[in-house]
């Protein structure tokens, strides 16, 4: 009876173990390397921005403003 009850207390402990993990997993995304963070930094530094087609940091002067307001960079974007 006490190995039973052993073995269920264990099995409880790694599922805890596991929903903890998966837990902080899901926060992983507000660190100091976030898409947020990036977005933030881009818009602080001029020379440098985001093509609009194909969301690929690229130094400013490759970017190809469009009558849209958005830029395309003509070096690596196929679209």
């Amino acid at each position: 009876m006490k190995k039973i009850i052993v073995f269920l207390l264990v099995i409880i402990m790694v599922m805890v173990l596991v929903m903890v993990g998966i837990l902080s997993n899901t926060e992983q995304d507000i660190g100091p390397y976030s898409h947020q963070y990036w977005e933030e930094w881009l818009q602080q530094h001029d020379r440098i921005s985001v093509c609009s087609h194909c969301a690929q940091i690229a130094v400013y002067r490759n970017l190809v403003p469009r009558r849209t307001g958005f830029y395309r960079c003509f070096i690596d974007c196929k679209r």
